[in-house]
């Protein structure tokens, strides 16, 4: 990682007897549960590491919204990249090594994303930027929990089957953002087409859909 990044900032650090005294949390980790069960299923999943937006975004004006969904396009081109048979591939390290192993493997005409928090509001706006981008993705459906709102329209250019999950006891984005999304949508004349739900989710807070995020809100 560059040296500026969070990564170098805020990496593990261990102590002389080996305790740990630090360490990096593992956001993309905490949603391996459901991964496990749709790759059980079929599904191809890939959980991006948005960690280094999360540590620098505080400041900016949209929160690093416009950051995630580069980070969705740039990932989705590597998945693209790994099908065509150009996955990368890591000397005498068969874990870290794709190569042609995706060949044919990951059907792109087939999207759906899933976001939590400002990730959430990422996938949203993704619907929007993807529409903006060289390489056009067909989205099938985009899941939105407990989603903060910088106020952007993501069905501006186009729109997408779109469900968005409300927890009834979310105490940091306590005002539901992803509702005020939900409502800027539903009659939106660029969405008539598409299915949008919405539920709130009693007894649920913002943090634990996330299984390594440990502060309670």
């Amino acid at each position: 990682p560059d040296a500026g990044s969070a990564e170098v900032q805020c990496p593990d650090v261990f102590g002389p007897n080996g305790q740990q005294l630090q360490t990096r949390i593992r956001s993309y980790a905490g949603y391996g549960y459901l991964a496990s069960l749709l790759a059980s299923r079929g599904y191809a999943v890939v959980s991006p590491s948005a960690n280094v937006i999360a540590s620098f975004d505080g400041p900016t004006p949209d929160r690093g919204i416009a950051a995630r969904t580069q980070v969705i396009g740039a990932t989705l081109d590597l998945m693209r990249r790994w099908s065509n048979g150009a996955g990368p591939s890591v000397a005498g390290d068969p874990g870290h090594t794709i190569g042609t192993r995706l060949t044919g493997r990951l059907d792109l005409t087939r999207v759906a994303l899933m976001g939590h928090s400002r990730g959430a509001e990422g996938v949203t706006e993704f619907i929007a930027f993807n529409q903006e981008r060289t390489t056009v993705y067909p989205l099938n459906g985009v899941i939105s929990v407990a989603a903060t709102d910088t106020g952007a329209d993501p069905f501006r250019n186009g729109g997408a089957n779109l469900a968005e999950l409300l927890p009834a006891c979310d105490g940091d984005v306590f005002f539901l953002g992803g509702g005020h999304v939900f409502e800027r949508v539903k009659y939106t004349p660029q969405g008539r087409r598409f299915t949008k739900l919405q539920w709130l989710v009693q007894g649920t807070n913002h943090n634990f859909f996330n299984t390594v995020w440990s502060g309670t809100d």
